[in-house]
């Protein structure tokens, strides 16, 4: 076998590289390629790249289950492979016309001993008008360049497709992560403030001198505390299962100082019926009771207009 100059044949040298991924060569070929990568050890690289991306190519292909009548067409294929090679009768437009002629083929009888072999006769050619017999495996042969050629894109094309699925669906995750990130960064910064909160009511609580209203609802379940702070200046008030609020509503915090109630402050429950407000002392002044109501936000605060629905005394 004449040594080949690949550098003067890229495309054949890349056919035959491709042709040996896919196992789609002649022994002859085979040798090539194997003698090649003995004199070329750095091509081993390029070779296991396309048998990789021959391997990854099936996954780029959608699922399909196999058709019913699979089996029988296994089935017949087998039986045709042991038929003798079809042939294709051609006609060219002069003689469409014309009935299909016959070809007869030389005898294949061995001749007897002692007789001097036949001379082959050389082939006529075709007679215009006539009918030309082609093998069709003939017609079906094609340059193995362009094949492995085709396949190699077609596998490029496939892993391509992969690769860009997968990019696709690592970005849609990394974004939805970053977002799951940020909202339990924000929660845990919402709890931190609220720990802080509680840390400091209770050192504010559990100073001397202390005094303890005891809130409690009229007709339901809320009930919570006033915990006035003299050192601070200022009360905490605390409340449960506060029912939430209609439309334009408020609720309002009033102390009864020598019969009449004076404004002190106005809230919202929490989705959980909670409520925790610092209200200044100097708004509670001497009160020994409070009272809430429910006062349309947009009403005057010299004087309540709705109905009481929670008060608290002094107990402590």
């Amino acid at each position: 076998m004449d040594k080949l100059n690949w550098s003067d044949n890229p495309e054949y040298l890349e056919a035959l590289l491709a042709g040996y991924a896919l196992g789609d060569l002649s022994p002859e070929e085979m040798d090539q390629v194997q003698s090649y990568l003995e004199q070329n050890p750095a091509s081993a690289d390029e070779l296991t790249k396309l048998q990789t991306t021959l391997a990854l190519l099936p996954l780029s292909l959608p699922e399909a289950p196999p058709s019913p009548d699979l089996k029988s067409r296994i089935l017949a294929a087998a039986a045709r492979s042991d038929m003798p090679p079809a042939v294709i009768p051609t006609t060219n437009d002069a003689s469409r016309s014309t009935p299909n002629s016959t070809v007869e083929l030389p005898s294949l009888q061995p001749p007897a001993p002692g007789a001097p072999a036949a001379q082959a006769a050389p082939a006529a050619p075709a007679a215009p008008g006539k009918n030309n017999v082609i093998s069709l495996s003939e017609q079906r042969r094609r340059p193995r360049t362009q094949r492995s050629t085709w396949m190699v894109g077609s596998i490029a094309a496939g892993l391509l497709a992969v690769l860009g699925f997968q990019n696709y669906k690592l970005t849609q995750d990394m974004a939805e992560l970053k977002q799951a990130v940020v909202a339990q960064q924000s929660q845990q910064n919402n709890y931190q403030t609220q720990l802080v909160k509680y840390q400091e009511t209770i050192a504010m609580l559990r100073q001397p001198n202390n005094r303890l209203m005891a809130m409690k609802g009229m007709e339901d379940k809320s009930s919570g505390s006033l915990v006035i702070v003299p050192k601070d200046q200022k009360a905490v008030l605390t409340l449960q299962n506060v029912p939430p609020l209609p439309q334009g509503q408020m609720y309002r915090l009033w102390a009864m100082v020598k019969g009449k109630k004076v404004y002190c402050s106005e809230f919202k429950p929490t989705a959980d019926g909670s409520v925790f407000v610092n209200i200044p002392l100097d708004d509670l002044g001497d009160a020994k009771s409070v009272a809430v109501t429910i006062d349309p936000q947009t009403a005057d605060k010299a004087k309540p207009v709705g109905d009481m629905v929670m008060e608290g005394a002094i107990s402590i």
